[in-house]
């Protein structure tokens, strides 16, 4: 059995995100993105007011979250069996929503269209962290937040243990984010 990228949602779990998350939504939309799952994890700053008026557009599924004890949910696997089971995904993308995804050299379909080819049923993304001045209302993420932090620091395991990190934490290295494509039951995840 083979996928296709004929329908991609991605997951999200925003908790006081709401000066990013229209945004955050808007350009994942834009990549061409069919369904946006969240899991609100407990706003109290607007979020969930801007995830309510984009469920009513249509392109947003609000999950509810059954608990706040994460020893009972694992959020992740939860968001992406619905995806797969209730929304026909075959492609789950599962992020922050403080993670822009930023496909280079070709869109986002023909990526996963080449994956699919190739056999490809997990994706490497590399993470880069961005900033800039503070957004101020109206003021687009996207288009605000532009320095690209190129050479991030690795910190030691030491330092992350005691939290005495060398650097602000915008700076340090992250691992690349690992998303499973989930929906072939026994296939082997083979990534790129």
């Amino acid at each position: 059995m083979r996928m296709s990228a004929d329908k991609i949602v991605l997951a999200v779990c925003p908790y006081d995100q709401g000066d990013i998350l229209h945004d955050f939504i808007e350009w994942h939309l834009h990549l061409g993105i069919d369904l946006v799952l969240v899991q609100d994890f407990g706003s109290t700053d607007g979020s969930r007011a801007q995830l309510d008026q984009l469920a009513r557009q249509g392109q947003v599924a609000l999950v509810p979250l059954p608990t706040r004890d994460m020893t009972k949910h694992k959020v992740g696997d939860a968001l992406a069996e619905l995806a797969r089971d209730k929304y026909q995904a075959d492609w789950i993308i599962l992020c922050d929503a403080d993670k822009f995804l930023c496909p280079i050299g070709a869109d986002l379909r023909t990526i996963l269209s080449d994956a699919e080819s190739s056999e490809f049923t997990m994706l490497s993304v590399p993470c880069f962290n961005m900033t800039g001045p503070m957004i101020e209302p109206g003021q687009k993420a996207p288009e605000e937040l532009t320095l690209r932090i190129d050479k991030p620091t690795r910190e030691t395991g030491e330092q992350q243990l005691s939290g005495e990190l060398p650097v602000p934490y915008i700076f340090i290295r992250h691992p690349p984010h690992y998303r499973p494509c989930i929906g072939i039951p026994g296939v082997r995840p083979r990534c790129s």
